[in-house]
């Protein structure tokens, strides 16, 4: 779990000043957690796995449009990624002699379409988001 209060304490660009703005790309709280479970039989070693990973809002900008008159506080929150909660999970079975698993897994089970940066230029703004939902399975020979 990690807790960061992030502000600029002096920050000024282009004759703005953004000191006491809430740092850009900087959640104020993310959290992990992940539980796993093993058990063992006459055919090998099954595991069953999740992960939940939380993160809340974060400011993708301390600013609008530079040359605009709009206001920068009400134009900075809508370039604001949402808290959000990340799924994952994973299954597996491997062989008895250690040497062969075969695993199936999930990221992003519930899809959720997260906004994680933004680039800025004069007049435009190109959003990135996460993957969406992953599926797929690994098949891992040891010799």
């Amino acid at each position: 779990m990690g807790y960061l209060n992030g502000e600029y304490k002096d920050f000024i660009s282009d004759g703005h000043d953004f000191s006491g703005h809430h740092m850009i790309n900087a959640p104020d709280l993310s959290a992990t957690a992940r539980a796993a479970y093993q058990w063992r039989s006459g055919v090998g070693a099954f595991t069953l796995s999740g992960d939940v990973a939380y993160t809340s809002k974060m400011d993708l900008d301390f600013r609008d449009d530079l040359n605009s008159t709009v206001d920068f506080d009400r134009a900075r929150a809508q370039f604001v990624a949402a808290a959000h909660t990340l799924l994952d999970a994973r299954t597996a079975w491997r062989n008895v002699a250690g040497d062969l698993e075969v695993a199936l897994w999930g990221q992003n089970l519930t899809n959720k379409a997260v906004l994680t940066h933004a680039t800025f230029g004069v007049n435009e703004a190109v959003l990135f988001y996460g993957a969406p939902r992953s599926l797929g399975f690994n098949v891992s020979l040891s010799f």
